[in-house]
């Protein structure tokens, strides 16, 4: 069992994984799960009844995940990626935090199979467990959305199952989706960190000639990453590049190509610049079936583009220039994610709450000072993140602070709930 990591569950300490042991490889061969010998670190392992191959860092733990996965219903229907994929820098960079990838060519949905995965798992096997696609042709958002990816697809579409002790499930649950968008962000700049790459600028151009910031990944409260900014001529997709569409994105609605919605017409006009939607965060809670007591699982389902995106929306390689090699930012991309995540997935369980990195997350997020209409009417200024995951607003006059929601009841800006501009 990884020390790191017990501080999510403290009743996995002292010992090893339940059911990870020496015996266990030559058992699931003979159940028809096929564990392969590993060219390079990693482990690595297939369920023949599903679409389904794993990398993981031990034959056991390999062989494990796969038989699970492929007892999934959710997975029957999936298709096995092609020969080569490895996810060795994944695991290089991701370290403790990330145990294993279980790679799908195409799948329904990676947060089906996960949560699926979750209600019959152990949290000392799945935690730490991430589920990838390269297609996935029913992935969902918040509010019941639904997202395809197009064939293809140049971006990272994953699922991180993370397990939870139920006795701090209720304060830190809720700052899930927030510590995952922090997390993204973190890992695009690391991933993406060094030389600039080809088509990256430093300033753009605006249509006027005149010099203008150059483009930021950015956070739209409560869970979508986006691109603010201009992008310079040889920064924009080429003809006909299909893209990655945010899969597990959550809120919008329609196409990844559909038009901008009323709240980013707002968001221009606050942040004085294009926004362009590449990814979404869609947090969701399991609890093992069958337990009495322990621990949830946390799945944090991420969908984003990094080389391409369908016209309208935003990649990483807007803000920091196309990569020669896809594959590997991917790989790099998820193995920060999975490190940045049990970061401050630490901090926020061990007392720090919100509070442990929420400057942070003001100084990349889109609303500071902008205006908001709440459903009675009254106009209010948007000051911050709450201590629970909410809003804080103020009424731009010096008066107190008010917290308005916590994304999915007072106050939902994905959904139209509340109205924002200027007012008239």
């Amino acid at each position: 069992r990884d020390a790191s990591l017990a501080h999510l569950n403290p009743q996995c300490r002292g010992g090893a994984a339940t059911g990870i042991g020496r015996g266990l490889p030559s058992r699931l061969m003979r159940a028809g799960v096929r564990v392969m010998a590993a060219a390079t670190h990693a482990a690595v392992a297939a369920a023949p009844s599903c679409g389904v191959r794993v990398a993981a860092r031990a034959d056991a733990l390999a062989a494990s995940v796969a038989e699970q996965v492929g007892a999934c219903a959710a997975a029957a229907a999936s298709t096995p990626p092609g020969e080569g994929a490895s996810w060795d820098e994944a695991m290089s960079l991701g370290g403790a935090s990330l145990r294993a990838v279980a790679h799908f060519g195409a799948v329904g949905s990676t947060q089906t199979v996960a949560s699926e995965l979750c209600a019959s798992g152990s949290p000392d096997e799945l935690d730490g467990v991430a589920l990838v696609a390269d297609l996935q042709t029913a992935g969902r958002g918040r509010s019941s959305h639904r997202w395809d990816s197009p064939p293809e697809s140049s971006g990272l579409l994953v699922s991180l199952i993370r397990s939870v002790p139920a006795a701090t499930a209720g304060k830190v649950l809720p700052l899930a989706q927030h510590v995952a968008s922090l997390a993204a962000l973190r890992a695009v700049a690391a991933a993406c960190a060094g030389p600039a790459a080809p088509g990256a600028s430093a300033r753009s151009a605006s249509r006027e000639g005149t010099a203008a910031p150059a483009p930021r990944m950015a956070i739209k409260w409560p869970n979508d990453l986006y691109v603010v900014g201009a992008l310079p001529p040889a920064a924009g997709p080429a003809d006909g590049a299909a893209g990655a569409a945010a899969t597990e994105a959550a809120g919008g609605s329609g196409s990844a190509a559909a038009a901008a919605s009323d709240v980013e017409r707002a968001l221009e006009r606050h942040c004085g610049a294009p926004v362009r939607k590449a990814g979404g965060i869609l947090c969701t809670v399991a609890q093992p079936t069958g337990r009495a007591r322990g621990g949830l699982f946390l799945v944090i389902g991420m969908g984003l583009n990094l080389s391409d995106a369908p016209p309208g929306r935003g990649a990483v390689a807007d803000v920091h220039g196309r990569t020669s090699d896809p594959a590997l930012l991917r790989q790099r991309v998820l193995g920060h994610f999975c490190r940045e995540v049990d970061s401050l997935w630490r901090r926020t369980v061990n007392g720090g709450g919100s509070s442990a990195w929420r400057d942070e997350y003001e100084r990349a997020w889109m609303h500071a000072g902008q205006r908001v209409k709440l459903p009675g009417g009254e106009w209010l200024e948007l000051a911050g993140l709450a201590e629970t995951g909410g809003l804080v607003a103020t009424d731009g006059f010096g008066g107190p602070l008010v917290e308005l929601g916590t994304g999915n009841d007072t106050v939902d800006l994905m959904d139209g709930l509340v109205r924002v501009g200027k007012p008239q």
